[in-house]
């Protein structure tokens, strides 16, 4: 339970980063296959190639600075002084990081899977790519934390 709340409390206060990832998410999909009939297939893969090293990346800089920020806020201290395990406290970063970042990578599926509504490429192949780009986001994350 502990856990669970320190992620959601991650999550709101990341609430503008998820926002600005999910809408960028979603403009460049819009961008990649507006006003045309037909998608190439190089087109979609640079789409959800470029929106997985964003994740990656993202999750590798959010999780630097949770920390960093908590320390420099001194928040950490206080809810580590509270009957809150260090092992706790950094499961819930994480929890609240991979929460965002599988947001986000499920909306790159959603936009991946409609930019291929005319394509050969399949979806399975995306959600595949997708998650391991998901592995790679909370592995970035972890080392990051």
């Amino acid at each position: 339970m502990k856990v669970l709340l320190i992620a959601a409390n991650f999550v709101r206060e990341q609430r503008l980063l998820g926002i600005l990832l999910l809408f960028y998410a979603l403009a460049s999909a819009v961008l990649f296959g507006y006003g045309e009939a037909r998608v190439s297939t190089e087109d979609i893969s640079a789409f959800v190639e470029q929106q997985a090293i964003y994740a990656v990346l993202f999750s590798l800089f959010s999780g630097a600075w949770a920390i960093q920020n908590e320390r420099k806020t001194r928040r950490i201290i206080a809810v580590l002084s509270k009957a809150v395990t260090r092992r706790q406290y950094i499961a819930g970063l994480l929890t609240g990081i991979s929460a965002i970042f599988v947001a986000y990578c499920v909306t790159i599926g959603l936009a991946g899977t409609w930019l291929m509504r005319h394509s050969l490429w399949r979806p399975l192949e995306l959600w595949k790519l997708l998650g391991c780009t998901i592995l790679a986001a909370l592995l970035a994350a972890a080392v990051s934390v």
